[in-house]
């Protein structure tokens, strides 16, 4: 799990909108999202204590986590999650539920990129980042 760990730079993106427009991101926020180029940290405390840090724009959506522990927090949004992350082999696939949807998120590093799947409804998008 440790090839996840660290500070990833955005290199490209296949259907955010999309994704995002499904689950009801405000047009404005998706628009500022198209423009930027997020920034992702992941960390790995003692064992299986985790923490993600997404920064989009002046947006920072920061979480801490134990594996497999289900916990709270605010989507880039501002709206509730509740979500759990597992380790599927290399793979850290985080499971949230943000009112009545139910989003899959899997994380791995494929040819040196962090690659993150999120998908909703039968809509994935793809966000590659590369290591900083």
């Amino acid at each position: 799990m440790s090839a996840l760990v660290g500070t990833w730079n955005y290199v490209s993106q296949e259907n955010l909108d999309g994704y995002m427009e499904t689950i009801g991101v405000p047009e404005q926020m998706r628009e500022i999202a198209k423009q930027s180029k997020p920034l992702l940290e992941i960390t790995q405390d003692a064992g299986d204590h985790f923490m993600i840090r997404t920064t989009v724009g002046d947006k920072v959506k920061e979480y801490k986590f134990v594996i497999g522990q289900a916990f709270d927090s605010v989507s880039l949004t501002g709206q509730p999650l509740k979500s759990v992350v597992v380790l599927e082999g290399e793979k850290m696939v985080e499971t949230q539920t943000l009112g009545d949807f139910n989003i899959l998120i899997e994380r791995s590093v494929e040819e040196g990129n962090l690659v993150s799947r999120m998908t909703v409804n039968n809509v994935t998008a793809t966000v590659a980042f590369s290591k900083a």
